[in-house]
């Protein structure tokens, strides 16, 4: 039987000899304490002692966790929950001890041209970083990839108005026609134009073309396909296709995704400090 959430919540309990902070997390999927663990510690430069983070399976279980915080046991701690659809949306969750990733998930913080690149330095034999940063060539990919974005500013507006479409059920094969790392525009186009017939029928046609409008105000102030698109199911398997179309590797996703979190620039997360719950606590 799967724990509960307060049980998993409880095991940080059974660590506080390994940690000086309780800092819990949504994903419980293999992997992903160890890539939080590496983040966590370099952006907040080794102030706490972090050896474990604890998953707690959800946003809602995350959210829940914190409202009933009481620190009875005078810890510092930090709840995260990633950006997902409130992202566009406007929803930020953020307060004392609560803090939300300023991109979709956590893989989003990966999607950087340099880790990226030394992904590359590092499993081809013969090229050098120049050359392998040529080659992967991510400004034009970000280019490519736009339709994306317009894709999930449709995935928002449904997430809005239109909640039992379940664009989780979408996945990435469905909309690429080739191993280069990039969508196929005319699959993406199809896509749009089936959930666009469901959202005017639920809402208008005035109020869609005025939700259209809102949206595309918020994402052209962005660095936007790098935030609002998630990374996890679409950004950095395409990105992992574009590599491996270029070098021979045999290393899994989930190696170079660990590995590629040793080496992304972590600005966008430099302010999780400001959000840690202390209580009396002085660290």
């Amino acid at each position: 039987m799967e724990r509960s959430t307060a049980a998993r919540k409880a095991r940080s309990v059974f660590f506080e000899h390994r940690n000086t902070i309780d800092i819990y997390i949504e994903d419980t999927a293999l992997g992903y304490k160890k890539i939080f663990k590496g983040l966590l510690n370099r952006a907040l430069n080794s102030k706490y002692l972090i050896n474990d983070v604890f998953p707690l399976g959800g946003r809602n279980a995350v959210i829940n966790e914190w409202e009933k915080d009481t620190n009875k046991r005078e810890r510092p701690r930090l709840y995260i929950v990633d950006g997902d659809l409130h992202l566009m949306n406007g929803n930020l969750a953020r307060a004392e001890g609560l803090y939300s990733l300023p991109f979709y998930c956590i893989e989003n913080i990966l999607i950087c041209e340099h880790a990226l690149t030394q992904l590359m330095v590092e499993e081809d034999p013969e090229r050098e970083y120049d050359e392998l940063k040529k080659i992967l060539d991510f400004s034009t990919w970000v280019k490519d990839n736009q339709p994306l974005l317009n894709l999930f500013v449709f995935y928002a507006i449904c997430f809005k108005h239109c909640p039992e479409i379940k664009t989780v059920s979408c996945k990435l094969k469905d909309f690429i026609s080739s191993d280069s790392g990039v969508v196929d525009e005319l699959k993406i186009q199809n896509k749009i134009n089936e959930l666009q017939g469901h959202i005017t029928h639920k809402i208008g046609e005035e109020s869609f073309k005025q939700e259209i409008e809102l949206y595309n105000q918020v994402i052209e102030n962005h660095n936007s396909l790098t935030k609002f698109v998630s990374a996890k199911d679409y950004l950095l398997p395409l990105l992992f296709l574009r590599i491996r179309k270029n070098i021979k590797t045999t290393a899994q996703n989930l190696n170079l995704k660990y590995r590629a979190s040793l080496y992304c620039d972590i600005s966008q997360i430099s302010d999780i400090d400001d959000y840690i719950l202390s209580d009396k606590v002085n660290t």
